[in-house]
Formats: structure tokens, C-alpha cells, sequence
């Protein structure tokens, strides 16, 4: 059984926030003969039930004492208890919770080839807390989150919404995906998603000449539908990067398919300090 020392890997990482693959069965920390490690209870909860490959999800953690020093927390997200990704942040003394964006494992076998997701196939939990004071040692334990696992999700970009089109039988139906913006009731189309492939993918940009503020209507539509109806899916990932807008898998009806569909308006905003963000308006 191999063990993985934190203190060392975090030392040698100089403590910054970092995801690091690997495959390991055993022990994630190692503690130091003849010191007694504190106790300390961690509890992960997500804003959400499912991942998909190579995604960046949000992680609430809690510790139940406050730390005195400044110390390094870990969590890890595995995919079927095969193939993690470790995630180390710092968390400031005193404070007992922090929002951590964690990593999952890129290029994994185990994804599902259609549209519905695994069930159970991930997990995310903190594996190790570790303080500055020499000497100082904790025992962590921690409930481990269960999530549903996607093929694929919408792209990471913290300068962006990104949306993901995904739907049944891609080789006999070919849908599209369009960003229309509204000028004042004039709407002008901003990208299209016609690759006659599975997936769609388009974004709204930061850039305040090419994405001015304001609502871009999402429209879905059929070049080629052999089926009827046809169940899809649709996901929008926001500018914090692991915030994503879900609302299930959906169906084309025959009227949709003929006419299409508006599924979202994504309402974008600059404040003074030139932060962008985005709210999506599920249609």
C-alpha cells in the first residue's frame, strides 16, 4: 500500500492551489511518531449532483474546530474510485468553512456515451488538513459527496458563459444552436453552432464590443430530425467556472423540431470595476 506524505507534497508546492493526477489506494497523510493528531470532522456539500470529464466543480467545506494558524486543506474528486485529482487551498486561521473549486479527472474511460449520466460514479471528499506550526497535527475525517458523471460538460472559461447543446442519436439528427442578441427588440445573431456533429458549444465572451451587455437569446433548432421527439440536454456554465444552469434532460417536441426553440436568455453585466457576470433565465 503506498502513502502520499502531504506535509512534503505541500512543502515542495510551496502552498499554492493546485490539481495533480494520480492513482493510489492507500493513506493520504502520514502522521509523525509520538504526536498526538487533533480530531477534526470535515463536511463537503455541492451546489449540484453531477460532474462530467475534466470539469471544475464547487465545493462547500466545513471544519468542526477553528485552526489557530493558518493551515492547508485538501479535497479530492475520484471517478470510480480509480483515478483522483487533489486539490490543496489555504484556509485563513480561525475560519471554519471555504469555498474550494476542485478539479475531476480529464480523459476518463468510465464517462457515458449518451446523454444520460452515470449514477454514483463520482465522489468528492477532503482527504488531509495540514498547519504551519510545527508539531501541529490533525486527523481529518470527512463524508465523501456522490455525483452523477456526464461525458462532457460546457468548457471552462472564467471570462465567459459557455453553453453545451447534447442530445439523442446524433448520427440521425442534426440540431443546431444560436445566440441571437436583443438591440432593442432587433435581434442580431451572434454565433452560430452548425458542425452537422454531436454537440454544440458556443460562448458569450467578456469583450464589451463584440458581447455588449445585455440578453442573448439561446435558439434550438433541427437542420435534420429523423426522430420524433428527441431528448436532449443543455448546459450553461457561468464566470466563476464551476457554477453550472441545468434543468434536465428536456425533449424536442414535433413542433419544436419544426419551428424550434428559445431555451434560455443569458442576461450579461459589467459593473464599475469591470466585472462581468451572467444570469441565465431558463425559458
Amino acid at each position: 500500500m503506498k502513502k502520499i506524505n502531504i506535509p512534503v507534497i505541500l512543502g515542495a508546492l510551496a502552498l499554492f492551489t493546485l490539481g495533480s493526477c494520480y492513482e493510489d489506494e492507500g493513506d493520504v497523510t502520514t502522521l509523525e511518531e509520538n504526536v498526538t493528531a487533533i480530531p477534526v470532522e470535515a463536511t463537503v456539500s455541492v451546489n449540484r449532483d453531477f460532474t462530467g470529464d475534466g470539469d471544475l466543480i464547487g465545493l462547500d467545506v466545513s471544519i468542526s474546530r477553528a485552526i489557530d494558524s493558518t493551515a492547508t486543506l485538501g479535497v479530492e474528486v475520484r471517478i470510480d474510485d480509480a483515478r483522483g485529482v487533489n486539490t490543496f487551498v489555504e484556509l485563513p486561521a480561525g475560519q471554519t468553512s471555504i469555498f474550494v473549486q476542485a478539479v475531476v479527472p480529464p480523459g476518463n474511460a468510465f464517462a457515458a456515451e449518451g446523454i444520460t449520466p452515470i449514477e454514483n460514479m463520482a465522489d468528492a471528499k477532503v482527504i488531509g488538513l495540514v498547519s504551519n506550526v510545527p508539531g501541529e497535527q490533525y486527523a481529518i475525517s470527512s463524508n465523501e459527496v456522490e455525483l452523477d458523471l456526464y461525458d462532457r460538460l460546457p468548457s471552462v472559461n472564467r471570462d465567459a458563459a459557455t453553453i453545451l447543446f447534447d442530445w439523442t442519436n446524433p448520427l440521425a439528427n442534426d440540431l443546431d444552436m444560436q445566440l441571437f442578441y436583443d438591440d432593442n427588440g432587433a435581434f442580431v445573431n451572434i454565433a452560430n453552432g452548425f458542425s452537422s456533429t454531436r454537440y454544440e458549444e458556443l460562448s458569450i465572451g467578456s469583450d464589451p464590443v463584440d458581447f455588449p451587455d445585455g440578453d442573448y437569446l439561446v435558439f434550438l433548432s433541427a437542420f435534420t430530425a429523423n426522430d420524433t421527439p428527441i431528448d436532449y440536454n443543455v448546459f450553461y456554465r457561468t464566470e466563476n467556472g464551476s457554477n453550472i444552469v441545468f434543468d434536465g434532460l428536456s425533449t424536442f417536441t414535433a413542433d419544436e423540431i419544426a419551428g424550434g426553440r428559445i431555451d434560455a436568455i443569458i442576461t450579461k453585466t459589467t459593473d464599475a470595476d469591470g466585472e462581468v457576470s451572467f444570469i441565465v433565465t431558463l425559458q
